[in-house]
């Protein structure tokens, strides 16, 4: 007796792009980390406004078209928005009097999205945008201590590159949390001298309305005591979650 052959469960490409992946401990959905894209910029206009000795404004507008064709029922609907922020190194060499040749080369960070179906961008305040891209300029400044040759372009899947990388960041946080543990015996110690100073002065206070009391100098009333100045520090350790990217 024949049977159907059963149908096979070969994943579609919009199914691969929209499943959950992790990396490094951390979910994510999207191209798979090691994918990449080749796009051709049309001519478009670099402006750029000078606002410090060493630092420019820029302003960029183009259209980029994806070398190829992706595939049907792939990557995200069209309409979706995507706020980057991008953090690389631009070469120059100058040709002749108004002609340079530039490599750009770096990272893009996604710092927000909005879906096409939706009207809100996933991080909707300016304060949620100000806190990813503080977060996002950390891990650059993390990526750069790890090793120059990340920095300077070398593959970020370089294993020895990275095991350097590790070994970096543990001696960091060791030489942190060293700091930390002694600027808390600072702290703890100079609580303690002020703690004893004010109890010197609240018994000094007492001691000089019982005088006033007695009329000792001459002048009759009550001492008056000072409300004592609060020793304890608040701070607040929390951290809120890292948003979803």
């Amino acid at each position: 007796m024949s049977t159907k052959p059963k149908p096979s469960k070969k994943s579609t490409p919009s199914a691969s792009y929209n499943a959950r992946k992790e990396f490094r401990g951390k979910s994510y959905t999207g191209m798979k980390v090691g994918g990449s894209h080749t796009w051709d910029y049309e001519p478009g206009v670099w402006k750029e406004t000078k606002v410090a000795p060493d630092r420019w404004k820029v302003d960029y507008n183009v259209v980029k078209r994806r070398r190829g064709h992706a595939p049907e029922d792939s990557g995200a609907p069209v309409g979706t928005e995507y706020h980057w922020f991008i953090v690389a190194h631009q070469h120059v060499v100058k040709t002749d009097a108004n002609t340079y040749t530039t490599h750009l080369h770096g990272w893009k960070y996604k710092l927000a999205h909005k879906w096409a179906t939706s009207s809100t961008w996933n991080l909707a305040t300016h304060e949620q945008r100000k806190e990813r891209q503080v977060a996002i300029l950390e891990d650059a400044i993390r990526v750069c201590e790890e090793g120059e040759e990340i920095a300077l372009g070398v593959d970020i899947f370089d294993e020895e590159a990275e095991a350097r990388g590790r070994e970096a960041l543990k001696a960091k946080s060791k030489k942190r949390k060293r700091l930390e543990k002694g600027q808390r015996t600072l702290d703890s110690l100079f609580q303690g001298k002020r703690a004893k100073v004010e109890k010197d002065g609240e018994e000094e206070r007492q001691d000089e309305g019982g005088k006033h009391a007695d009329g000792d100098d001459g002048v009759g009333g009550e001492g008056e005591d000072a409300d004592p100045e609060s020793d304890s520090l608040t701070h607040d350790d929390s951290q809120s979650d890292e948003p979803d990217w």
